[in-house]
């Protein structure tokens, strides 16, 4: 997974509705919804306005969110697990 450079490009992402994510004590998750940054992981969740994202985090190193479908299969991993299985 391939860090942003700057904080520039983070917001960028933000605005254009791409999540981010960065890594504190836990993941966690940024996206903009309605204006405001919302901040996510798995202790808690906190609504920012831009300029206080930006305060709080701007020397955070943030990472794009590589989005999934729940059903997609890596083919790779699925065949190591039954290899590593059956031995």
């Amino acid at each position: 997974m391939q860090a942003y450079q700057d904080f520039e490009v983070v917001f960028e992402a933000l605005l254009n509705l791409q999540p981010v994510m960065f890594f504190a004590m836990h993941p966690t998750y940024c996206i903009l919804v309605d204006g405001h940054v919302l901040v996510i992981n798995k202790l808690s969740h906190i609504k920012l306005s831009l300029d206080d994202f930006q305060k709080l985090y701007q020397e955070e190193v943030f990472y794009p969110v590589q989005q999934q479908s729940e059903f997609e299969v890596d083919i790779e991993k699925d065949e190591l697990y039954y290899t590593l299985r059956y031995k």
